[in-house]
């Protein structure tokens, strides 16, 4: 690849993202795509070592950096306007079911929802079970430092940082 092509590359991604995330999906399309994926991610899953499973993780990478990305980015401008529960329940479910994948957009997107949202985010983070807490937790802790790497706010960060740490799942039960 040369230089020039990668740079257009780049380019071309970065307006797509801006693109997609002005159109925006609702919450219903969103959890609708999540629910697709997972069954996508869960057909590959049981196809490994057998004949299918190249054209099927082929299906789930693309579905991945098209629709789901798509509502990845729609979760965090619905969640950060107005609060969605069942949609942030929905974001949990699919960062868990999918937690084979090498992607880190879902954890980032759980980042980026915490960062706008510490409070309805914590709320419905402690309603999990303790398992999907514990699960979700260090996944959490990842996305919030790659979120915060680059935040000007640095005593708002820390403040977020130490309700994180308070978030942490009691490993004594």
């Amino acid at each position: 690849m040369t230089t020039k092509t990668i740079i257009l590359f780049f380019i071309v991604s970065f307006c797509t993202s801006i693109s997609i995330a002005e159109d925006g999906m609702s919450a219903s399309d969103v959890i609708v795509t999540f629910k697709k994926y997972e069954l996508l991610n869960k057909e590959y899953v049981a196809s490994v070592g057998t004949a299918s499973s190249t054209d099927l993780r082929q299906q789930a990478e693309e579905y991945a950096e098209g629709p789901f990305d798509q509502a990845l980015q729609s979760a965090v401008q619905i969640n950060c306007r107005n609060e969605d529960k069942e949609l942030l329940h929905a974001l949990f479910q699919v960062t868990l079911s999918t937690s084979n994948s090498a992607s880190e957009t879902p954890a980032w997107t759980l980042g980026r929802i915490f960062v706008c949202k510490p409070d309805f985010f914590e709320k419905e983070f402690k309603a999990l079970t303790p398992s999907n807490q514990e699960a979700l937790y260090e996944i959490l802790s990842f996305a919030f430092e790659n979120v915060a790497y680059n935040s000007k706010n640095d005593s708002n960060i820390d403040k977020l940082r130490n309700r994180l740490f308070s978030m942490a799942p009691n490993k004594d039960k």
